[in-house]
């Protein structure tokens, strides 16, 4: 049998704006360079030199043959370095200010990505990173950017070459960013120039065989789940890997940051992700079916914290992580609903990420059969996987390929049971099996409940069963901002009070499945029909919004 994450297609999508701006949290602004009189910077730029150390024309054979034996896709080899921004750059004085910069160039690289050690800004200073056409911009990144132990990485800058900016107000300490890796992409990138101009447009590969999420009729039903699901680059060693993966909402439906992938996408020969730095695309995707431009709501994470993970040998092949910074509210993403009763699917969707492309979608119609995997190496947990065949659309066949695994399989409501491990689909072979890990087994299944995902998606002692996701964009950090209050709802007999020191507006009530319980302007409100459980109250008030769960016995 042959592991579906061990398909790799030379080449992927990548759409660029002739002045785009896409990257982890950051603030926008331009460069001092960018706008400054030109006579300021005639100043040669240090460029710092990397060549990996490895033969890249050879790991291209071998990845051939990797891809006939199983191994994941690889993006990039990361070569270490160690270059201190602030010795290394060269510093001119701007308006009593300092700006410093140092260019990075990786001879023939289809794209550069950075590794940091240390990634610390003081307040004030903001720092940029743009490639040599500067119409791609990363940044500015601020000390609100800084991540909890300092390790970083920033996204991919298409091309050789790049150049790191520093703006260094007057009087403040200086910063800490220290470069340990340079991640050389020479794989699965085609960058491809339109006539005219210096844009970089998209290109589709084997289009017979994968559907884009935004064609109709396929992906008009998906347009809420697919805000869930990220591209992931994954760094294990010195090589940098492919998968997909998906957000997950939990009982107490509170955006924390919970993301369900698959444990094979994070161990290689013996070594572990460094989940510190892997980095996490969301709205990876074509702006439009049939044209040829990634949408411009692109965004990127990086960091997370491992949680659960449950093996492919003698498990179900899932992994459960927690993104190491709350998601923006104009991120609009959305937390996916799970679903862990026994009753298998009668229809559904796959949204994944084939080979790292932008956002596919493949569609069942017949009812999973449950079954074990298999492959030459690992023996799943006996039934703990679903055996899918994807249905021929309006626009053909969809199937997977490396890069999609731990992508999430949904049933016929839009919840989550499964994330794909394995499977022997191809565009020659549309109509064979892939396999995916239940959910329902990574949920509490495994022998160690260490390895139960229910420890953090679940409440004590509440049996639920399956819940619906839930938008990050209008009940997330939407109530966590300047204006977020802190609400005490309580129920006394069969009547739900909420106490607050501001004139209430509206309340709403809503069941861990997500289903509206009650909306007034007043309280209390009657809940003598409610089951035992636990509930989302939200607020508006004349002093801001509130959020808060509470139990009724």
């Amino acid at each position: 049998m042959i592991r579906k994450y061990g398909r790799i297609v030379f080449c992927t999508i990548l759409s660029l704006f002739p002045f785009i701006v896409q990257a982890q949290i950051s603030f926008g602004g331009t460069p001092p360079s960018f706008s400054i009189t030109k006579s300021k910077f005639l100043d040669g730029v240090p460029v710092k030199t990397i060549v990996p150390q490895e033969n890249i024309a050879q790991l291209k054979e071998q990845d051939i043959v990797a891809k006939q034996n199983g191994a994941p896709p690889i993006v990039a080899v990361l070569t270490p370095t160690q270059l201190d921004l602030m010795k290394e750059g060269a510093w001119t004085k701007v308006s009593g200010d300092s700006v410093c910069r140092l260019s990075i160039k990786s001879p023939d690289a289809q794209g550069i990505m950075l590794y940091y050690d240390k990634f610390k800004i003081p307040d004030g200073g903001k720092l940029y990173i743009y490639n040599g056409a500067k119409n791609q911009l990363l940044g500015a990144y601020t000390n609100q950017t800084n991540q909890k132990g300092g390790r970083f990485s920033t996204e991919i800058i298409y091309g050789d070459s790049l150049t790191l900016e520093y703006f260094h107000p007057e009087g403040q300490e200086k910063p800490e960013v220290i470069i340990s890796k340079i991640g050389y992409c020479y794989n699965l990138i085609e960058m491809i120039p339109t006539t005219g101009n210096s844009l970089l447009r998209a290109t589709t590969y084997s289009s017979d065989c994968y559907v884009d999420i935004n064609c109709s009729p396929e992906g008009d039903n998906w347009q809420q789940q697919k805000k869930g699901v990220a591209k992931l680059i994954v760094p294990i060693g010195n090589l940098s890997y492919l998968c997909s993966g998906s957000l997950v909402n939990n009982v107490y439906q509170d955006q924390t940051p919970y993301f369900l992938s698959a444990h094979h996408c994070f161990e290689q020969d013996g070594q572990t992700a460094d989940f510190s730095t892997m980095q996490f695309y969301f709205h990876y995707e074509l702006a439009t079916c049939g044209e040829s431009t990634v949408s411009s709501k692109m965004k990127t994470m990086v960091g997370a914290d491992l949680l659960v993970d449950i093996p492919l040998k003698g498990g179900s092949d899932g992994t459960l992580l927690r993104l190491k910074d709350s998601i923006p509210a104009d991120y609009d993403v959305f937390y996916n609903g799970w679903d862990i009763t026994t009753v298998a699917p009668t229809s559904g969707a796959v949204i994944h990420h084939p080979s790292g492309d932008v956002k596919k979608i493949s569609i069942y119609t017949a009812t999973p059969t449950t079954t074990t995997f298999i492959d030459l190496e690992d023996t799943c947990t006996i039934g703990a996987h679903w055996s899918v065949v994807y249905s021929e659309t309006t626009n053909g066949f969809s199937v997977t390929a490396g890069g999609s695994s731990g992508s999430p399989m949904f049933n016929q409501d839009g919840r989550i049971v499964g994330t794909l491990t394995g499977g022997e689909s191809y565009c020659s072979t549309p109509t064979a099996a892939d396999y995916y890990g239940k959910f329902r087994y990574h949920w509490n299944k495994a022998s160690s409940s260490s390895e139960w995902m229910s420890n953090y998606l679940d409440a004590p002692d509440y049996p639920v069963q399956a819940i619906n996701g839930i938008d990050g964009y209008t009940k997330g950090d939407t109530l966590k901002g300047e204006n977020f209050i802190n609400i005490a709802p309580v129920f006394f007999g069969n009547y739900l009070y909420v106490n607050t020191t501001y004139v209430l507006q509206e309340m709403s009530v809503y069941s861990t499945s997500g289903r509206l319980m009650a909306r007034s302007s007043t309280s209390p409100v009657n809940t003598r029909s409610w089951a035992r459980g636990v509930y989302i109250v939200t607020v508006t008030t004349s002093g801001g919004k509130g959020r808060a769960k509470v139990v009724k016995k």
